[in-house]
């Protein structure tokens, strides 16, 4: 009994070692992933994410494996999504890591963004562009982006969400409702909207910095 209480007491040891120092398992030195060369603790989620479903240019990968398809409307392997990108945002705000959100940035801009739109996938071994953007995506990144700003008292996060305001306003607002996509390649709309792609929230805060109207917000 006594050396089982020796052992358990040496496992929380190393737990409280991995939890509070650098080394392993949750903790890492964040220049390896981003310039900041500080320790920070990592959750297991955000270290798999980091070890196993990043690409070489920092984008994030859709699976660990791609499996064969010929559909080009399903995302695959080290494809990456403007979905995974504005999760991985929201999370870096909600983290308070000003280094992560600030690498996806650059991320955004280097991959997905044109003008305020944003390509809703990129990459991958084909490199294929996408000519539609998806609204649902769109605005959670722009509502990570005004948190952002808030948050860091950087204006520049607040200017490229107000891009994308004016995107959203001047190709996906349809009598004062919004709508799915839009297709720069054959400049077309979606004649409709999935509610689940609302953000009410993300809506109000470009409202708030005028770059939609009041009956959208309504």
């Amino acid at each position: 009994m006594k050396d089982f209480r020796l052992f358990i007491a040496a496992g929380a040891f190393l737990l409280l070692i991995g939890w509070f120092l650098p080394g392993v398992p949750f903790a890492k030195r964040t220049e390896q992933v981003t310039s900041t060369p500080e320790f920070t603790r990592l959750l297991p989620g955000e270290l798999f994410i980091r070890e196993h479903l990043t690409n070489e240019d920092l984008t994030l990968k859709t699976n660990l494996q791609a499996s064969p398809t010929k559909d080009e409307n399903v995302a695959q392997g080290d494809e990456t999504l403007s979905e995974s990108l504005g999760l991985w945002m929201m999370y870096a705000v909600e983290k308070g890591d000003h280094a992560l959100f600030a690498q996806n940035v650059d991320v955004l801009q280097a991959h997905y963004y044109q003008d305020g739109w944003i390509a809703w996938k990129a990459g991958g071994e084909k490199n294929a562009t996408v000519s539609t953007n998806a609204l649902v995506d769109d605005l959670r990144i722009a509502e990570a982006l005004y948190l952002a700003a808030e948050k860091w008292g950087d204006e520049k996060y607040a200017q490229l969400a107000n891009e994308i305001g004016q995107s959203v306003k001047e190709h996906q607002a349809q009598g004062g409702l919004l709508v799915d996509f839009y297709d720069r390649k054959h400049q077309l709309s979606s004649d409709h909207l999935t509610l689940s792609y609302l953000n009410a929230s993300a809506i109000h805060m470009m409202k708030e910095h005028q770059q939609v109207s009041e009956e959208l917000d309504q």
